[in-house]
């Protein structure tokens, strides 16, 4: 009788574990419901680019109904090439920096951002293509608060000043070495002192290119970046690379060292996961120019940004002919797409839990600029907003990177009550945080709140007291 009654209670006892494992695994809900989307988005800080120069003596400030037109295209980039023609010798006028002013603050209405260059001259035949060192560094001090006060529409700042187009090559200064060639052996320790001051001007948060990969070896060493270095913003963790001849030749017309084109590709690779990398093509090149290449060196080096209408005859290529074009749209920077979450159904207002999201970038590139990822609980009664930091770096979000894991802490004062769970990516910079056109879109049918900028998530859970 007792051997009866111990195998009985032995039996409860198991039967009440058993019990409540399956309760706690039937109180996480997995949901995979999530569609993809082949639909051109529009996107903050990726993606094509339209062209705009303009100079000292006929400065052509941007127009509000051309920008315009590009957002309605899903264009969310420009490149704006700021010409200082007749200041070579002198400080940079008022009235030019009130019109640069001007167009920072158009670009903030209309809800687009800027990568920026400044140069003197697009004349590779002028008798002087650049100021001395010493000028440009003035010139550079001149900038520095519109630098400040405009950093939240400033996606990039390319290097610019020295040479032609500013882009380190046909300089008429003696102190930069005088290359006239663009795979010339410059003089890096001016040039250094240049990039440095540009560094040094620009707020932390922004970073800067250089036309080749050998240009930051020959100044920073060929330091390899880790995830533990990255964004730490020290100058090497903040120098990236454009380029401006993409596909061009077999050295995309000298872009690489011919001879150390194996060690520049590797030295590249590398770089641009935490890196800008961008810039536009300059001449068809078949095969090399043509799609099934074009696709895999895009991924390869991380590309974010491309010029979308130079050259037009490649341009037309890829839409008509290889049939690549939206693929690049698309895929240029970052393209985020949700695939699960896991969750508690109920959870504790006094008690972390956890949170999984199966997160997968399909783009070419991660955002190489800060941005924080936030999960907003919003209560299905009272439509009252709670929000919550994550811990996760979406610049560290390229391809398969696999599920962020966040533990969740809600904050003193939550009410109870079943909420609707939404992801929210805003831009950082105080004067555009609110903006819907500056949050993050994920490419995925119907969760886009384009009133709110979230990112729904298609689920609810109860907090409990």
């Amino acid at each position: 009788m007792k051997i009866r009654l111990l195998y009985l209670i032995v039996l409860f006892c198991c039967m009440a574990f058993v019990a409540k494992q399956n309760q706690t695994t039937s109180s996480i809900v997995n949901y995979s419901g999530f569609r993809p989307t082949q639909e051109k988005i529009f996107n903050p800080e990726r993606g094509f680019y339209q062209h705009f120069d303009t100079n000292s003596k006929y400065y052509s400030r941007l127009k509000e109904n051309v920008l315009d037109t590009l957002k309605r295209a899903n264009i969310s980039l420009i490149y704006r090439g700021f010409y200082l023609d007749e200041f070579i010798n002198s400080p940079i006028s008022q009235g030019y920096l009130d019109n640069v002013q001007a167009d920072f603050d158009i670009l903030r209405k209309i809800g687009l951002k800027a990568v920026i260059r400044f140069s003197y001259t697009k004349n590779s035949k002028a008798s002087v293509r650049d100021a001395s060192k010493r000028m440009i560094i003035s010139h550079i001090q001149q900038l520095k608060p519109l630098f400040e006060k405009n950093v939240d529409v400033i996606y990039v700042v390319q290097a610019g000043f020295i040479g032609t187009y500013g882009e380190w090559h046909a300089t008429t200064q003696e102190e930069f070495g005088i290359p006239t060639r663009i795979d010339s052996e410059p003089n890096y320790p001016a040039r250094r002192e240049v990039l440095d001051a540009l560094l040094e001007a620009l707020p932390a948060s922004r970073m800067v290119q250089i036309r080749t990969p050998r240009y930051k070896t020959g100044m920073y060493g060929n330091t390899i970046i880790t995830t533990a270095k990255a964004f730490n913003k020290s100058n090497e963790s903040r120098i990236g690379f454009h380029n401006d001849c993409f596909l061009a030749s077999d050295t995309d017309i000298g872009t690489y060292v011919k001879t150390k084109m194996s060690t520049e590709y590797s030295f590249l690779e590398n770089q641009t996961r935490y890196l800008p990398m961008g810039g536009e093509t300059c001449k068809v090149n078949s095969p090399r120019s043509d799609c099934p290449n074009a696709l895999v060196e895009l991924r390869k080096f991380h590309w974010s940004f491309l010029n979308l209408d130079y050259p037009m005859e490649l341009m037309n290529q890829w839409k008509r002919g290889d049939n690549c074009y939206d693929d690049i749209f698309n895929n240029l920077g970052y393209r985020l797409q949700l695939n699960f979450i896991s969750y508690p159904k109920k959870v504790s207002k006094s008690k972390a839990f956890k949170v999984e999201l199966g997160i997968e970038n399909k783009g070419f590139a991660a955002m190489f600029n800060e941005r924080k990822a936030y999960l907003v609980f919003v209560n299905t009664i009272t439509s009252k907003e709670v929000i919550v930091k994550l811990k996760t770096d979406p610049r560290k979000w390229l391809g398969k990177f696999g599920k962020i894991v966040e533990q969740i802490k809600l904050p003193k004062g939550i009410n109870s009550g079943k909420y609707h769970l939404y992801l929210y990516l805003p831009d950082i910079s105080p004067s555009i945080k609110d903006r819907v056109d500056y949050a993050v879109r994920f490419a995925n049918e119907g969760i886009w709140d384009s009133k709110r900028g979230y990112n729904d998530l298609e689920v609810e859970l109860n907090v409990m007291n």
